[in-house]
């Protein structure tokens, strides 16, 4: 009984100073591949996001938008499968939020995912033809 108590304390001991893994994070850049040019994505911590083709960028905390000031915001979900960003548009002058896509994502390292984007609010199919690997820069 006596060695019983100090192995479950031991063990308890162990596992308290044992960290979990960390979990995937779409925080940072992304590049990878769009019918054969080069696309980039950035989500910053503050839950904005920037697109890049070639030497396009759009999105941001702020950026000009046919003369309106516009955010480009991102909101993950991680416990849906696939795991969902949405990418919404704000009107920085009036606080109105509209859906503008959907990237449904698997992570396939902390390095690596695999997505695809599919208009407002459908479930994009990741294993599709058009799905796309982006890498961490």
């Amino acid at each position: 009984m006596k060695k019983s108590l100090i192995l479950f304390v031991t063990f308890l001991s162990l596992m308290a100073f044992t960290t979990p893994p960390a979990e995937f994070s779409i925080i940072g850049k992304w590049e990878g591949t769009v019918e054969g040019e080069k696309f980039g994505m950035e989500f910053d911590k503050d839950g904005y996001a920037t697109l890049q083709k070639g030497d396009q960028r759009f999105g941001g905390k702020e950026f000009d938008m046919g003369g309106e000031k516009i955010a480009m915001t991102y909101e993950v979900d991680y416990k849906a499968t696939p795991n969902l960003i949405k990418i919404s548009l704000k009107r920085l002058s009036t606080g109105e939020k509209e859906l503008m896509f959907t990237i449904g994502f698997r992570p396939l390292n902390d390095n690596e995912f695999k997505a695809n984007i599919a208009d407002e609010d459908k479930t994009p199919d990741i294993d599709g033809p058009d799905a796309v690997v982006y890498k961490r820069k």
